[in-house]
C-alpha cells in the first residue's frame, strides 16, 4: 500500500524529517499492523524504490493540474495513492469508488 503524506513545516529542518517529524509521521500516518514503512530521506533518495513513486505523483500532479498550492496538496496524494493501490491490486477503479462511495458512514 502506498500513502503519501505532506510533513508539516514544523518537523523539517531544512529538507530533514526531524526526531519529532518522525514520531508524528508514526502516531499519524502507520498502520500499526504494517511493518513495511519507508521514508524517503536526502541520504537516501536515490537508491529508494520510493523514489520512483514519488517522482510519479509528481510527474502526475505537475500534468493534470499544471502546478498546485498547498491547500489541497494532500488531497491530491490521497487521490493518486487511492489510484495507485487500487491499480496495485489488480482492482476496477470504478468498483474501488463504489465501495468508498456506498459504504455506510459510522
Amino acid at each position: 500500500m502506498l500513502k503519501l503524506n505532506v510533513v508539516p513545516d514544523e518537523y523539517l529542518e531544512g529538507k530533514t524529517l526531524t526526531d519529532e517529524g518522525r514520531a508524528y509521521f508514526y502516531a499519524q500516518c502507520i498502520d500499526r499492523s504494517n511493518n513495511r514503512t519507508a521514508f524517503l530521506t536526502n541520504r537516501h533518495m536515490v537508491d529508494s524504490p520510493l523514489r520512483n513513486q514519488f517522482d510519479q505523483a509528481a510527474a502526475w500532479l505537475r500534468d493534470l493540474f499544471h502546478g498546485l498550492g498547498e491547500t489541497y496538496l494532500q488531497s491530491y496524494l490521497d487521490e493518486y495513492c487511492f489510484r495507485w493501490n487500487a491499480k496495485a491490486r489488480n482492482a476496477s477503479l470504478h468498483d474501488e469508488w463504489a465501495k468508498v462511495c456506498l459504504h455506510p458512514s459510522a
